[in-house]
C-alpha cells in the first residue's frame, strides 16, 4: 500500500509534503518523482513531515536521500520534520540523524532581542534589527522582507496575543544558506503559517484585522516552522536572498 501523500502550500514558497503510512519496499516505488512532479516556480524549499509514517525501511530512506540529491540540484532547502519515533529511531540506525538535524545548525553568531510585547517599543525594535541585518551584509531583498514579516508577526503578537509575560524574544541567526529569525511569545496558541485565510474582497473594510499582512507574511518567506512548546508560541522564518 503506498504511503498517502498530503501537499501544503499555504505558504507558497516552502511545500510542506506530509507523507502517512508505511515508507517500504513496494510502497515507495516513485514517491521521489510524485514529488518532484508536483513542484512549482514558487517553491524554494521543501520539508518532508514523517509524523505520520509508522513504518520506515531502507527502500524508505532511499526516497528521502534522493529527494535530498534534487533539492541540492534544483537549489532548494530541504528540511525533514517531525519523525514518528519508528522513522526516528531508523534514521539514527542509519546513521542518517543529519537529515533531522540539518536545519538547526546555525553558523556563525546569533543576535537575540528580548521586549515589552508593546506597539510602540515593537517599532522602535525594528529598526535595531534591521540595522543588524545590514551589519551582517544580509542582501537587500532579505533586509526587506524580514522587516516586513518581523513587523506584522510582532505587531500580531504585541495587538492580539496578549503574552502574560509581556515580553517577547526575537533570534536572529544564519542556518546554512537562510537568514531565520525566531519569535517567541507565552500569549495564546497562533500558528500563522497554518491558520484558515478568508477570502481575498476588494473591500477593504470587510477585511478582519490581520487579513492582510499573514498573506504578506506567507508571500515573503522561503522556509516555516511552528512550534507550540512548554505553553510558548515559536514561529520560525527563513528568507534566501533572490537567485
Amino acid at each position: 500500500m503506498k504511503p498517502e501523500l498530503q501537499l501544503d502550500e499555504r505558504v507558497p514558497a516552502c511545500a510542506v509534503v506530509r507523507l502517512h503510512g508505511h515508507m517500504v519496499a513496494g510502497s515507495v516505488d516513485n514517491l521521489a518523482e510524485r514529488i518532484e512532479a508536483r513542484r512549482t516556480p514558487e517553491w524554494r524549499s521543501l520539508v518532508v513531515d514523517l509524523a505520520g509514517v509508522d513504518a520506515l525501511s531502507s527502500s524508505g530512506i532511499r526516497v528521502l536521500l534522493k529527494l535530498e540529491q534534487w533539492t541540492r540540484r534544483c537549489g532548494l532547502w530541504f528540511e525533514v520534520r517531525n519523525p514518528s519515533p519508528e522513522a526516528a529511531r531508523i534514521c539514527k540506525l542509519t546513521g542518517l540523524t543529519s537529515l533531522l538535524e540539518e536545519v538547526s545548525r546555525e553558523v556563525g553568531r546569533p543576535f537575540e532581542l528580548t521586549f515589552p510585547a508593546e506597539r510602540d517599543v515593537v517599532v522602535a525594535q525594528l529598526d535595531e534589527l534591521e540595522a543588524e541585518l545590514q551589519q551582517r551584509h544580509c542582501a537587500e531583498d532579505v533586509v526587506l522582507r524580514v522587516r516586513l514579516v518581523l513587523e506584522e508577526l510582532l505587531l500580531n503578537v504585541a495587538t492580539h496575543a496578549k503574552p502574560p509575560s509581556g515580553r517577547v524574544e526575537v533570534r536572529l541567526a544564519e542556518m546554512g544558506p537562510l537568514t531565520v529569525v525566531r519569535i517567541v511569545d507565552d500569549g495564546s496558541a497562533f500558528d500563522p503559517f497554518s491558520v484558515t485565510l478568508e477570502e481575498h474582497s476588494d473591500d477593504l473594510a470587510l477585511r478582519r484585522i490581520g487579513g492582510l499582512g499573514l498573506p504578506l507574511v506567507r508571500q515573503s518567506i522561503d522556509w516555516a516552522r511552528y512550534q507550540r512548546s512548554q505553553d510558548r508560541n515559536i514561529v520560525e522564518a527563513g528568507f534566501r536572498s533572490a537567485p
